[in-house]
């Protein structure tokens, strides 16, 4: 068996911004029976820092900074991959796993992070649903 090209060295929550408007949340089952949904964004960034290494930024933002929104929060991490080209790869599939695996790799440890940052502040827990983030 053949290892991956991409190996995942790590990740680091590098910011996080919680606001809490004077708005009311809602139970858990109560946001899921009105179907209050909060707005969620994403943003990525890909950066080659050396010819082997790749550093990959994922930003998730709940909700909107103004006060119509119950709350906002941002969080911001980064991982760490080393990557070696494999000459069976085509430039569409090094693309890809640059640019997609890596951000798929990072999404579950930010969804967590959401999920425990929720249950810690004491409101409802805000679970992510899983999505493909690549798209």
């Amino acid at each position: 068996m053949k290892n991956s090209c991409l190996q995942f060295k790590g990740f680091k929550i590098d910011n996080v911004i919680y606001q809490l408007n004077n708005k009311d949340l809602g139970s858990d089952s109560s946001r899921k029976n009105e179907k209050q949904r909060l707005k969620l964004d994403f943003e990525k960034k890909i950066t080659q820092i050396n010819e082997t290494e790749i550093k990959a930024t994922l930003v998730v933002k709940i909700g909107e900074k103004d006060d119509n929104s119950p709350l906002y929060i941002e969080v911001s991490a980064y991982g760490i991959f080393h990557f070696e080209e494999d000459d069976d790869l085509d430039e569409a599939t090094i693309k890809a796993i640059k640019e997609e695996n890596t951000i798929a790799i990072l999404f579950p440890y930010v969804r967590a992070f959401i999920s425990n940052l929720t249950v810690g502040a004491n409101i409802p827990v805000i679970v992510l649903p899983i999505v493909n983030v690549s798209n």
